[in-house]
């Protein structure tokens, strides 16, 4: 499958230079296993990319229609990481010298990540993690913020994605909301 990633902020160029409804464009994402996903991606993403609150990218198939070809999409923003205080020093020294003796660390923050019902078995959630991997290594090479984190609700099929097939490591959980904490660290 030939794919590539467009910020949302290009496709809306794009779309308003051909006169094109870009709302329409993003409602023709579909994703059934998470409405949340898809609901921040049809009503959402433009907004917030619009406001500064964080970057969407669209991973676009170039074989497909071109008013029908969204693969997937994930959303970046810039965070600070608090640390608990229970988890161990190791760990810690693991992640940085300023999460050692802060418990707070600086990081790209993969809030949103889906892939389209349409391309499932075509692309794996794994060729899109590896996508939005490289964008954040962009970033990483650009400003030296080498920590990428995600959060998850408890899950045993979200926890085999992020720690096993993503390479994520989790650092602390949430009991009381349930919420997984993982960062990735390029070196």
């Amino acid at each position: 499958m030939n794919v590539e990633v467009y910020s949302i902020s290009d496709i809306e160029d794009i779309f308003k230079e051909q006169n094109l409804d870009i709302k329409e464009y993003l409602s023709r994402f579909t994703i059934g296993v998470n409405s949340k996903i898809q609901d921040f991606f049809r009503d959402s993403a433009l907004a917030r990319n619009r406001e500064n609150v964080c970057r969407t990218f669209i991973v676009i198939d170039l074989d497909s229609d071109p008013l029908d070809n969204i693969v997937g999409y994930f959303s970046l923003t810039i965070t600070y990481r608090k640390i608990n205080e229970d988890v161990s020093k190791k760990l810690k020294r693991k992640i940085s010298s300023d999460a050692e003796r802060h418990n707070i660390f600086s990081a790209t923050l993969i809030s949103k990540l889906g892939r389209a019902d349409k391309y499932k078995g075509k692309i794996s959630g794994k060729e899109i993690m590896n996508l939005a991997l490289e964008t954040c290594y962009q970033i990483y090479e650009l400003t030296g913020l080498r920590h990428v984190c995600v959060d998850y609700y408890d899950n045993e099929a979200l926890e085999e994605f992020y720690l096993n097939k993503s390479g994520f490591k989790k650092y602390q959980h949430d009991d009381e909301q349930g919420l997984n904490y993982c960062f990735y660290k390029f070196s």
